[in-house]
């Protein structure tokens, strides 16, 4: 089935197959949730990571790479995820905002807010250093080997594999330090 589309901003004529719409919406679902969570993690707020990973999809389906296998699937995606952080925190409207928590508290309404939750670890996880804290997600959360961590990020093996190591370390003191258990 094919449907004919019109681009606003060229008035030309696009084709779109179902096949073709189905084969991205199968891409979209296999990589958002890792897409998202490495662009919160990079970028910090909610809205930026939902930008960022709209962004790499939408590049995508004005290029569409073929992919040899699902691991280079996988890593084409993580890396436009690094590389569309980095772009987003060069850009002059990240660097020059004021993020909601380094307001007063007068500033922001009364109460707690969820009173009953430990935030020990997601707490310790997000004051690592981002360099750090990339190679432990990655790591940890997509499961991937340092040897790919490495590739992926441009970097040597035994650089991830250390800054993997002080993760912990800084984990593991972070968590004894409020009086957590691993």
């Amino acid at each position: 089935m094919n449907n004919v589309i019109q681009n606003p901003f060229t008035g030309t004529d696009c084709t779109e197959t179902a096949a073709d719409s189905a084969y991205l919406h199968e891409i979209y679902a296999r990589n958002i949730e890792s897409v998202y969570r490495i662009c919160f993690l990079r970028l910090g707020h909610r809205e930026d990571a939902e930008d960022a990973a709209q962004n790499i999809f939408l590049r995508y389906m004005k290029h569409p790479t073929v992919f040899s296998s699902p691991e280079h699937e996988k890593a084409y995606f993580l890396r436009a995820a690094c590389n569309e952080c980095q772009n987003q925190k060069l850009a002059f409207w990240h660097r020059m905002r004021t993020p909601l928590d380094d307001l007063p508290d007068y500033a922001l309404s009364s109460g707690d807010r969820y009173p009953s939750v430990d935030n020990t670890l997601p707490a310790a996880f997000a004051a690592l250093p981002e360099r750090i804290r990339t190679v432990v997600y990655l790591y940890y959360y997509e499961e991937l080997p340092t040897k790919t961590i490495a590739k992926l990020l441009s970097r040597n093996e035994s650089t991830v594999r250390t800054q993997l190591q002080t993760g912990r370390e800084q984990l593991r003191a972070a968590i004894e330090k409020t009086g957590g258990c691993l």
